[in-house]
């Protein structure tokens, strides 16, 4: 296996290598490259020499110009600007990168699917008071709420909305399965964004007194144009749950008890329901009904 990665480089550097084994390169850096006392692994995806020298080629106005190679070859340590700074936030949100010298891929994506450009870039968080930091990389953060929706339910509801365009509760592990275009993970927050589009939703099972107002709010606002949401059945029967069954257009009731994966794990104590809220309610009924019982608002 052939990794391309991203390192910091005693805060101030980031260096952008080739490796084969990803914890054995990052320990020789410590011991041996350009007088280091520390690298940070930020990101590692799988790739070949020629994504290497594309993605160097890339940042190339960022190089350090005292460590370019002296053979020609392309740059590999550079200054850490918001472009490529930007560009590596992006990437450790991907569900096919891994940010652990030790880790494991969820599989093997071709260059295209994460090679730069300008629309893959995420800037940090910043406090009003204070400009942003561009040396700061958060965490993944996989909490017990996190349920990866069952594949069979996801075919369905991609079915209804034809693409996803935006799931508000996710994290990239589960944007594998999900596809969204975009998604707001944990740091992200989907309960302070703005929602727009075609909505897949399946959100914190614990905070849905919170998640219930929001969906109202965002349904309201007229961005949202369909939106498909995830439930336990035991959940509807919630006071907080009334404005939910009020907005939705359809419900289906899925049969059996799907396995889930994720840290919350994958065998569900409860059964689950699809509410759809949207003007397509023959496609609703026609995509969720080998997979439960469908009603429809009359």
């Amino acid at each position: 296996m052939t990794w391309i990665y991203f390192a910091l480089v005693d805060d101030s550097q980031i260096k952008i290598g080739k490796a084969d084994d990803l914890a054995a390169r990052m320990r020789q850096h410590e011991r041996t490259t350009l007088s280091v006392h520390q690298i940070d692994l930020l990101a590692a995806v799988e790739g070949c020499a020629a994504d290497e020298r594309h993605v160097q080629r890339y940042f190339d106005d960022a190089a350090i110009v005292e460590l370019l190679p002296n053979n020609g070859n392309p740059p590999e340590v550079f200054q850490p600007t918001p472009e490529v700074t930007n560009y590596i936030r992006w990437l450790r949100n991907q569900w096919f990168v891994v940010i652990e010298p030790n880790g494991n891929p969820e599989g093997k994506v071709s260059f295209e699917t994460w090679e730069p450009s300008l629309d893959r870039q995420v800037p940090p968080a910043s406090h009003p008071l204070f400009a942003p930091d561009w040396l700061e990389f958060n965490d993944r953060i996989i909490t017990g709420d996190d349920y990866y929706t069952n594949t069979k339910v996801i075919d369905c509801a991609r079915r209804v909305l034809g693409d996803i365009d935006l799931d508000p509760a996710s994290h990239p592990l589960a944007n594998k399965h999900v596809k969204a275009k975009r998604f707001y993970s944990i740091q992200d927050n989907g309960l302070e964004q703005k929602w727009g589009g075609r909505v897949w939703l399946n959100p914190p099972f614990s905070q849905w007194q919170l998640w219930v107002p929001k969906i109202h709010e965002e349904w309201q606002s007229g961005r949202v144009q369909a939106m498909c949401v995830y439930s336990a059945m035991r959940t509807i029967t919630a006071q907080y749950f009334r404005a939910l069954l009020d907005m939705a257009d359809g419900m289906c009731i899925v049969t059996g008890r799907l396995k889930h994966g994720g840290r919350g794990g994958d065998s569900p104590n409860d059964g689950h329901c699809v509410f759809y809220l949207g003007d397509n309610i023959s496609d609703f009924v026609e995509a969720f009904g080998p997979i439960g019982v469908v009603w429809v608002k009359p």
